[in-house]
């Protein structure tokens, strides 16, 4: 519909597009000299910086100190995850899956009217929660069999 009641506005942002490009790759190759020095400056003092731009940015969106808050917040909680040796993978996933999952299960519980037997009714949806809690039990066994050997 764009390409044919807009055709001038459409080559308008592809030729605007392809001349980003062009710049970004001039600058790239430019300034490559440039961008590998900044591995060089000591973590004491890149660390700060970071943080600091960091704050700033959170604060630029809706010049809010609850956005601070929000950042130093999730700041700490990172550290945390990452002190005590927590995987980040899970963590994405469950972000990304996250939401996806609870709108088709709303979609579900809708569609079968408050009710959760969609969830054993169905060959493959039986299935695949055995196979699920089939998992979680292997690996609880696993995890357990492994504490027991590191113990002994």
């Amino acid at each position: 519909m764009l390409f044919t009641y807009s055709p001038d506005l459409v080559y308008g942002i592809f030729s605007s597009m392809l001349v980003a490009n062009v710049v970004m790759l001039l600058v790239g190759l430019i300034g490559i000299r440039f961008f590998c020095k900044i591995i060089e400056i000591p973590r004491m003092l890149m660390i700060p910086i970071i943080m600091f731009l960091s704050i700033i940015g959170a604060y630029a969106i809706n010049n809010s100190m609850f956005d601070i808050g929000v950042a130093v917040f999730f700041g700490l909680l990172g550290f945390t995850l990452i002190k005590f040796s927590v995987p980040l993978s899970p963590i994405l996933i469950g972000m990304i899956l996250g939401p996806m999952a609870e709108t088709n299960l709303r979609k579900s519980l809708l569609l079968y009217e408050g009710s959760w037997s969609f969830l054993y009714e169905r060959p493959i949806a039986l299935f695949f929660l055995v196979l699920t809690a089939f998992s979680v039990y292997t690996a609880l066994r696993f995890n357990k069999k492994k504490e027991a050997s590191v113990e002994s």
